[in-house]
C-alpha cells in the first residue's frame, strides 16, 4: 500500500498547499492542509489571524506598500494640480480627475485577475475625489488671490475723487499724501458668526460728493466709528491693497460682507457711492504685499497639513483593506 501523510488540524487557507508530495496518498487526510515552505511568512501569519505581525512586516510587504503609497501619491498630485493649476488650466485638472476615476473603475473591473485591484481601485477613487474637492477649496479660498495680485497693476498718486473704474485693474493703489480713511464715518456690520466687517470712506478733505474708494477690515471697529483697521492710525499710511472677490464656490467671499458694511454706512451718514467702488486694506508702503503673502502662506500650510492628514488616512485605509482581503499575499 502507498504511504499516508498524517497532517494535524492547522490553520491554513484552502488551496494553499503547493508542495509536491510524490506518491503520498492524501485520501485519508483530515483537517486543513498546512502551507508549504514556499508560502511567505507574512501570509502564514495572516492566515493565523495576524498574530505576531508588526508594523515592520506590513511595511516590508509590496502589496501593502502599493495600497499605501499609490493612493497617497495620487492625492498629493491631484491636490496640487487643483490648488495651483485650476486658474490657468482648469480643463487639465478636470480631465485628470475624470480619467483617473475611470481608470480606477477599470482596475476594479479586473479584480478577478489580480486580488490587489479591488482595494487599490477603491483607494484611488477616494483619493481623486477628496483631493479634487479639497484642491478646489484651497484654490478658491487662498491660492487664487496671490495670482490676482501678481497679474494686476499698481497705480500711484491716486486721488480719492477720481473714478474708481479708471483703476479697476489695480491690485495696489498709492494715494496722495492728503488722503485718509475717514474713521468718523466708519461702520461695522455684524455677521451671524459674530464677525464684524468694517468699512470707512476714503477722503482727502476736498468734499467728495460720491465715494469711489473704501477702506475695510475685520473686527477692527465698533458698530459706528472706532475704525482702527490695519495702519489707519499711522500718518504715513497711504497705500491701499485692493480686496478681490473670489468665485464663492464654497462660501460667500469677504467682498460681499464689505458691501453690506458700505451700504450700512451710506444709510447711516447719507453718503453716496458709485456703482462699483473699490475696497482696500489701508497700510503703509512696506506692507503692500501683506495680503498676497498671507494668502500664499495659508495655501502652502493648508496643502502641507492636508497631505499629512491624508497620509495617516491612507495608512489606516491601506491597513484595513489589506487586512480584510486574505487573498493578498
Amino acid at each position: 500500500s502507498r504511504p499516508r501523510l498524517e497532517v494535524p488540524d492547522s490553520v491554513v487557507p484552502p488551496g494553499a498547499f503547493r508542495a509536491s508530495l510524490g506518491p503520498f496518498d492524501l485520501s485519508g487526510l483530515r483537517g486543513t492542509i498546512i502551507m508549504d515552505a514556499g508560502t511567505p511568512l507574512m501570509a502564514q501569519k495572516r492566515a493565523q489571524g495576524g498574530a505576531g505581525l508588526s508594523w515592520r512586516d506590513y511595511l516590508r510587504n509590496a502589496n501593502f506598500m502599493m495600497l499605501l503609497l499609490n493612493p497617497f501619491v495620487v492625492f498629493v498630485f491631484t491636490l496640487v494640480l487643483w490648488t495651483y493649476g485650476f486658474l490657468y488650466i482648469p480643463i487639465v485638472a478636470i480631465f485628470w480627475t475624470v480619467i483617473g476615476i475611470g481608470a480606477s473603475l477599470a482596475v476594479i473591473g479586473n479584480r478577478d485577475r489580480v486580488p490587489l485591484y479591488l482595494p487599490l481601485g477603491m483607494a484611488n477613487i477616494l483619493a481623486f475625489v477628496v483631493a479634487s474637492i479639497a484642491g478646489l477649496y484651497l484654490y478658491d479660498t487662498y491660492a487664487i488671490f496671490p495670482e490676482f495680485y501678481k497679474n494686476s497693476r499698481t497705480y500711484t498718486n491716486v486721488i480719492p475723487a477720481q473714478p474708481s473704474m479708471a483703476v479697476s485693474d489695480a491690485g495696489k493703489l498709492v494715494f496722495t499724501s492728503e488722503s485718509y480713511a475717514d474713521a468718523s464715518q466708519a461702520v461695522g456690520f455684524m455677521e451671524e458668526t459674530g464677525t464684524m466687517f468694517c468699512a470707512a470712506p476714503i477722503r482727502d478733505g476736498s468734499g467728495i460728493a460720491r465715494m469711489e474708494f473704501w477702506a475695510v477690515g475685520i473686527n477692527c471697529c465698533s458698530a459706528k466709528g472706532g475704525f482702527t483697521c490695519d495702519d489707519v492710525g499711522n500718518g504715513k499710511a497711504h497705500t491701499g491693497i485692493v480686496v478681490f472677490d473670489n468665485n464663492g464656490y464654497f462660501e460667500e467671499a469677504r467682498y460681499a460682507h464689505y458691501e453690506k458694511a458700505r451700504r450700512k454706512a451710506e444709510a447711516e451718514f447719507s453718503l453716496q457711492t458709485v456703482a462699483q467702488p473699490i475696497y482696500v486694506r489701508w497700510v503703509t508702503a512696506e506692507k503692500a504685499d501683506m495680503l498676497s503673502n498671507e494668502y500664499r502662506n495659508k495655501a502652502i500650510v493648508s496643502t502641507v497639513i492636508l497631505c499629512f492628514v491624508y497620509f495617516i488616512i491612507s495608512f489606516l485605509l491601506a491597513f484595513t483593506l489589506f487586512k480584510a482581503n486574505p487573498m493578498l499575499p
